[in-house]
């Protein structure tokens, strides 16, 4: 229903429109109820409203994320500031070993989860400053990294590598018997062997695994820690570690 506001109950409110580093942004479109205003070059617009309200403020801008703000009119003239982020557009280029584009990898930045395309691209909309971003794809190794965003578009590159499985057996040296919860560490990630003494380990496809020089080692308490070490060169391998009471 439409509601008149007279000069003897109505409030003016000032609204000021800032970015994430406290620039005034003007051409922001700043909404308060079912009235629209423009900031103008100071980034401000300005309302008048019932006095005794409470009125939430959305303001936004193409090329920044939009803000919000709630503000109670007790008083014949209020003041409000609401903060949009800068934004970019936030181009990630997923490639493997061999710089080859690889597509449907699932780029992780925030909460937000796109799949790469032909061209092993993803595109996000993320705000200026840090953020994490997560590439993966069965069959490599996922690779995490900290970006800092600080123009309106950004490229970044992510690499995958082609990974292998290597399964790691762990026997007793005595009579070849499984070991059960033994721990098998491999470029300083820690797995327990099954019951029937074997683990399976996501490493590196083409890349030499030394166990003794990462170091990556089997160990269990009431044995002799052992190690070993093979050239990972397929998409699966295969490693026997016997443990010495």
């Amino acid at each position: 229903d439409f509601q008149s506001v007279t000069m003897a109950d109505a409030a003016v409110l000032t609204v000021t429109v800032t970015d994430d580093a406290a620039a005034t942004v003007s051409g922001a479109t700043v909404r308060v109820g079912t009235q629209t205003g423009t900031t103008n070059g100071s980034g401000v617009a300005t309302f008048n409203l019932p006095f005794d309200s409470d009125c939430i403020v959305n303001a936004n801008k193409t090329g920044y994320i939009d803000g919000v703000g709630t503000v109670d009119i007790d008083h014949t003239t209020e003041t409000l500031t609401v903060v949009i982020t800068r934004a970019s557009e936030l181009t990630v280029t997923v490639t493997d070993d061999a710089s080859a584009a690889v597509e449907n990898a699932v780029v992780t930045v925030g909460d937000v989860q796109v799949n790469t395309d032909a061209s092993g691209e993803a595109v996000f909309t993320v705000p200026y400053g840090e953020c994490a971003v997560t590439a993966a794809k069965t069959g490599y190794i996922s690779n995490f990294a900290i970006l800092t965003i600080a123009a309106a578009t950004d490229t970044q590159p992510v690499t995958l590598s082609t990974a292998s499985v290597l399964t790691v057996t762990v026997l007793q040296l005595s009579d070849d018997a499984p070991i059960e919860n033994a721990e098998v560490s491999v470029n300083n990630i820690t797995s327990l062997t099954s019951a029937a003494g074997t683990v399976d380990i996501t490493v590196p496809y083409n890349e030499t695994v030394n166990y003794k020089l990462t170091p990556v080692v089997a160990a269990k308490t009431g044995y002799i820690t052992n190690y070993g070490s093979l050239d990972v060169n397929g998409a699966t391998e295969a490693l026997t570690i016997k443990l010495a009471v």
